[in-house]
C-alpha cells in the first residue's frame, strides 16, 4: 500500500526558491552595484591593468601607474598577460577583455552545469563590468588551461592546491620563474612595502581574512570538500559534455528527481542501446 505523504514538498519548495528567488536576489543585488558605477567608465579595472602593462613595454615603472587614486598593484607575471591588450587601442582591448569575460565566464557555468541565472551573480557582474581579468580564473581553474591561473592572479595558486591540481600548479611554478628575466620582480620587490600600503590605504585598512577568522574555517572545508576535480566518468564529467540528462541547467534537479524524468538514466541508456542493436523479427 501506498504511503501519502501530508504537507508541502521540501524538495519542490526548495527547487522553487532556487528557481525564482536566487536569481532575483541576483539581478536585484547586480542592479544595485551598477547603478553605484554610473559614473564609472565600463573597464575601469581593466583600463588600469592595460596601462600598467603599457607603461612597463615603454620602459616605466607599471606600478606607479594609477587611475582616480587606485594604482596597479598586481605582482610582474600579470603584466605579460596583459601585454597583448596594451597593443590595442584603449577601448578596443576594454571590449576584448568585457566579451573574453562574458564568453569564459557563460562557458565556467555551463562546465559546473548551473543555470545561467549565475551570470547575474553580483561580483561576477562587478568583474565584468570593470572588465577585472580576475573573472576569468574560475574558467581556467576548471579547463585544461589551469596553470595559466595564477599567472594571472598569483592567489588562483592556493585554489589550485586545495583542489589537488598539483601539475598544474607545477607548470605554473615553473611558468612564473622563467619570467624572472623578462619583467621587472626586482623593482616589484623594491617597491613592495610602498605597494602594500597603497592597497591598504585603497581597501580602507585592508579586507584580511582575519576580520572574521570564524568564517575561514568553513570556508576552508567547503573547498576541501567540495573544490576537488570530479573523477573522469563520473556523472558530472559526462552531464558537461552532452552525454547524460543536464537536469541542473535550468535550475531544476529537483523537480527532475521527483518526477522520475532523470532517475533512471543508466537503465534508459541499456534499455536504448538493446534497442538499437536488437534486429527486426522477420
Amino acid at each position: 500500500m501506498t504511503e501519502v505523504r501530508s504537507g508541502p514538498d521540501l524538495r519542490l519548495v526548495r527547487a522553487k526558491v532556487v528557481e525564482w528567488i536566487v536569481p532575483t536576489w541576483f539581478v536585484a543585488l547586480s542592479a544595485v552595484r551598477l547603478s553605484s558605477l554610473a559614473g564609472t567608465p565600463i573597464g575601469y579595472d581593466g583600463r588600469l591593468y592595460r596601462a600598467a602593462a603599457d607603461a612597463w613595454l615603454a620602459g616605466g615603472d607599471p606600478w606607479q601607474v594609477q587611475s582616480g587614486g587606485v594604482y596597479f598593484a598586481a605582482p610582474p607575471p600579470t603584466l605579460l598577460v596583459m601585454a597583448p591588450f596594451a597593443l590595442l587601442a584603449e577601448p578596443l582591448a576594454v571590449a576584448v577583455l568585457v566579451g573574453l569575460g562574458v564568453a569564459a565566464s557563460a562557458w565556467a557555468i555551463r562546465r559546473l552545469r548551473l543555470p545561467f541565472w549565475w551570470l547575474a551573480f553580483p561580483p561576477l557582474v562587478d568583474g565584468l563590468y570593470n572588465a577585472n581579468p580576475h573573472v576569468v580564473l574560475v574558467p581556467l581553474v576548471l579547463s585544461s588551461a589551469a596553470w595559466l591561473a595564477p599567472v594571472v592572479k598569483v592567489y588562483a595558486g592556493p585554489v589550485l592546491l586545495l583542489r589537488g591540481q598539483f601539475r598544474a600548479l607545477a607548470i605554473a611554478a615553473v611558468i612564473t620563474a622563467l619570467t624572472l628575466p623578462l619583467v621587472p620582480w626586482g623593482r616589484f620587490f623594491e617597491e613592495l612595502p610602498r605597494i602594500v600600503e597603497l592597497l591598504r590605504f585603497q581597501s580602507r585598512g585592508g579586507l584580511s581574512v582575519w576580520e572574521a577568522p570564524a568564517l575561514a574555517v568553513p570556508a576552508a572545508l567547503a573547498l576541501v570538500t567540495g573544490g576537488r576535480p570530479n573523477p573522469v566518468g563520473s556523472s558530472a564529467d559526462s552531464a558537461a559534455d552532452g552525454s547524460a540528462p543536464d537536469c541542473a541547467a535550468d535550475g531544476s534537479a529537483t523537480d527532475c528527481a521527483a518526477d522520475g524524468s532523470a532517475t533512471d538514466y543508466a537503465g534508459a541508456s541499456s534499455r536504448s542501446a538493446s534497442q538499437r542493436t536488437r534486429r527486426p523479427s522477420r
